[in-house]
């Protein structure tokens, strides 16, 4: 396709020839093949047409006569305003010269409508234009415009635009349903805490940032006392339930500081970002008073639980070397407290550290 702006250039040169064409030119004494400037704007592709600077019309080629759908030859001296442009600011007139190439919607008389990319140029010098009297008429300002129709180009880049547009829909859909299943397979469906599988991506990522920025990191491990005995005494209903506020009460306490995990059966992990072990027990104190009040209520029967917990903490100043160590040390202070009368919060020491506990003893029994 032949380029709007150099074409500029070149009928910049020549229009002044088409308005202002000579009655008389010298005789040639070699033969030569005699070529009219219009007939040759009238083979180009591009729409071209020269205005005077009360905006009238005063030469359209033919492709530009295609454009506006006036073939019948009438355009000359129609005000270019009149030719059935939409624009959001009809007062300006946007054949101005302008460097800009700028697009334009027009309605031809078909009421077909037409996406128009346009460029104006004013002449470089005065023009004449001789009538059929011999009488001379001057052009102080020639502005040469420059037309293509775009509209199959628009209705392509819409089409290209709609077909993206939906392929970035689509993958958002499908990271999103990434992002479900990711959720699903991380987060324990009764508890709603993170899983097992989630506490392990985790906590190798914390343990990762806190070492390398010598930030603090906690652990805490919680386990539900004679959690058995609900189940046996009130059926796994009962159980279900106590599970679910304990861990409500977990969540709720540590939603905007931590991450709570099930780590398994009633026990529950959480890791504290920027916690010492000293605030993490106190913290830990006050979540075992919480849950130590709470009354569950047996689905069908008048009879209530009352959950109590017992609780181990430690931290990264404590001689953990993985994160894995870490939970192994708060675990162990949580067998500790069992055997110690449970309900109550052990903080990992140099004799828990030296205890050796049977991790299947469900007592919490453990041999020095």
């Amino acid at each position: 396709m032949i380029d709007a702006s150099s074409l500029l250039g070149l009928i910049s040169l020549t229009a002044v020839g088409l308005v202002g064409l000579h009655r008389h030119q010298r005789p040639k004494r070699r033969r030569h093949v005699e070529i009219r400037q219009h007939d040759v704007l009238d083979c180009l592709p591009v729409g071209i047409v020269i205005i005077s600077d009360a905006g009238r019309i005063q030469y359209a080629n033919a492709a530009f006569q295609a454009i506006v759908g006036r073939l019948d030859g009438s355009l000359i001296g129609v005000p270019m305003d009149d030719l059935g442009w939409i624009r959001s600011t009809p007062l300006r007139q946007p054949w101005l010269p302008t460097a800009d190439e700028y697009r334009l919607l027009l309605e031809q008389p078909s009421r077909q409508r037409r996406v128009l990319s346009m460029r104006a140029r004013r002449l470089s010098r005065d023009s004449v234009q001789e009538d059929t009297d011999h009488n001379t008429r001057r052009f102080d300002k020639l502005t040469v415009i420059a037309m293509r129709d775009v509209t199959d180009d628009e209705h392509y880049r819409a089409e290209v635009e709609l077909i993206l547009a939906q392929n970035r829909r689509r993958q958002d859909e499908h990271q999103e349903r990434v992002e479900q299943l990711k959720l699903l397979t991380q987060v324990d469906a009764l508890t709603e805490c993170g899983n097992r599988r989630a506490l392990a991506d985790q906590a190798d990522l914390l343990y990762d940032e806190s070492t390398e920025s010598s930030t603090p990191l906690s652990c805490i491990m919680f386990d539900i006392d004679h959690f058995k005995s609900v189940n046996d005494t009130h059926g796994h209903a009962a159980g279900d339930e106590v599970l679910r506020q304990v861990s409500a009460a977990l969540r709720g306490t540590f939603a905007a500081v931590g991450q709570v995990y099930r780590y398994g059966g009633e026990e529950f992990c959480v890791l504290l970002p920027g916690h010492q072990a000293a605030e993490s027990c106190r913290t830990a104190e006050q979540v075992r008073s919480t849950i130590e009040s709470m009354r569950v209520d047996v689905t069908d029967t008048r009879e209530q639980v009352s959950p109590t917990v017992s609780v181990g903490v430690s931290d990264l100043t404590l001689g953990a070397t993985s994160a894995e160590e870490l939970i192994a040390q708060a675990d162990k202070c949580l067998y500790i407290a069992k055997r110690r009368g449970r309900n109550q919060v052990v903080l990992y020491n140099e004799e828990v550290a030296n205890a050796r506990v049977r991790r299947s003893d469900s007592n919490g029994s453990f041999l020095r």
